[in-house]
């Protein structure tokens, strides 16, 4: 059995790579949000959404959590790994970002690459992560953002293209088995909060969620996490 394995946080689902339910909503909040219209993209290892212009294109995923993201369980940021809560992307995704040759492991540990000039838009392309079941919520992460990606310095076990010396964060509950059944951890860009550009769906518009502009309120937020984090570290000392 190969691709990736785990459960979405807070239940006892199987995460899935079937993501064609979330593109297809993914092209109706990105024309009601940007004004843009997209396409899905029906070839493999390539960026899910394509604009129909032809200014880039945009990537999905859908975490499913049961609460806005600023009201979930502090954990689920990063599992603590880290001193401020983050907005994350798996980094086999990253290639959109890069116009030169590029390499990453598929969700199905395969060894995948990007030749110089496949992203031809990368300054144009997104990566959209729906945070909340239902479609209330998202988080987008452009080229700009994508610059402020979070230094984790965190070690990184991967022998494999361009994660050696980055330091990602890897979640301990979800991975991937490859063709061998040998599990290879899912290793993840993480950006802070107040980084990533967050829309909320309110009576069915989709209003920016501009709470963390504010530097006091985001201050209160980390100083919260970081006291959460403290408790369960020291409740978890080996």
């Amino acid at each position: 059995m190969s691709g990736l394995q785990g459960v979405v946080t807070g239940t006892n689902e199987q995460v899935t790579t079937e993501d064609q339910p979330d593109r297809d909503q993914a092209i109706k909040d990105l024309k009601l949000i940007k004004g843009w219209d997209f396409r899905s993209n029906p070839l493999k290892y390539k960026i899910d959404l394509g604009r129909t212009d032809g200014r880039g294109g945009c990537d999905i995923e859908n975490a499913k959590y049961k609460y806005l993201i600023k009201n979930i369980t502090p954990i689920s940021y990063n599992q603590y790994t880290l001193p401020v809560p983050t907005g994350n992307f798996q980094w086999r995704k990253e290639h959109f970002f890069h116009n030169e040759y590029f390499q990453w492991l598929t969700a199905k540990g395969a060894k995948q690459w990007a030749k110089a000039g496949d992203q031809p838009d990368f300054e144009h392309n997104l990566l959209l992560r729906y945070t909340q079941e239902g479609y209330n919520e998202l988080f987008l992460v452009d080229y700009e953002i994508y610059k402020k990606r979070y230094k984790t310095g965190l070690p990184n076990t991967s022998s494999w293209g361009n994660s050696q010396n980055l330091g990602f964060w890897a979640p301990g509950k979800i991975g991937y088995l490859d063709e061998f059944g040998k599990r290879i951890p899912e290793y993840w860009m993480c950006w802070e909060l107040k980084d990533v550009e967050i829309w909320v769906k309110i009576n069915g518009i989709w209003v920016r969620d501009t709470t963390f502009d504010d530097p006091k309120v985001y201050k209160d937020f980390v100083d919260n996490y970081i006291i959460a984090r403290e408790k369960y570290l020291n409740a978890n000392k080996k």
